[in-house]
């Protein structure tokens, strides 16, 4: 949310004061924004394909195709090759389980981040570990994961976000 004043010439973006906004409102205004830039890069992506080609012919999703049997290999194999379009990581999230019939009205895709976020989360995949007295999810010392695989969790993160998905992971506060 921004204000422009006129008298200073400056704006005043209220995101800079989280205290001044509820959870509810900051989740509000995250759809909102995420709907907007939604809207706003497949509108882009539809003038340029116009401009180039002359017709319009745009997936208006990004759109993941994952095996329930491979679920975490299909996922961050796919999102590694998105990252080299970012503007397709943009786009309204389209879950589609190979096999399986059924529209993701929002159902399919919640069910994708729920299963996806316990495989990631899990102890026995080593990336994480469960801190017993707190129950907090924190970074494992012993994993042998490099960098890149953080990163694309972090992407995953952000995607369920931005597609207003609830995901539960219990990571301590101090990453918030």
């Amino acid at each position: 949310a921004v204000v422009s004043t006129q008298s200073t010439g400056r704006d005043i973006v209220f995101c800079r004061y989280p205290f001044l906004f509820t959870a509810s409102v900051k989740a509000k205004l995250l759809s909102i924004d995420a709907n907007h830039q939604m809207n706003e890069i497949l509108r882009k992506i539809a003038y340029e394909q116009f401009v180039s080609q002359g017709n319009v012919c745009v997936n208006p999703y990004m759109e993941l195709k994952v095996r329930r049997t491979h679920l975490l290999q299909d996922t961050l194999r796919q999102i590694q090759l998105y990252e080299n379009y970012p503007h397709v990581l943009k786009k309204p999230l389209k879950v589609i389980f190979e096999g399986e019939e059924g529209y993701d009205a929002g159902g399919v895709q919640k069910e994708f981040f729920l299963l996806l976020m316990r495989e990631l989360l899990s102890p026995d995949y080593g990336m994480f570990t469960v801190d017993p007295e707190s129950r907090f999810i924190w970074f494992s010392t012993f994993g042998f994961e490099n960098e890149a695989n953080y990163r694309l969790i972090g992407v995953l993160c952000g995607l369920a976000i931005y597609n207003s998905t609830i995901i539960d992971i219990n990571f301590p506060p101090v990453l918030y």
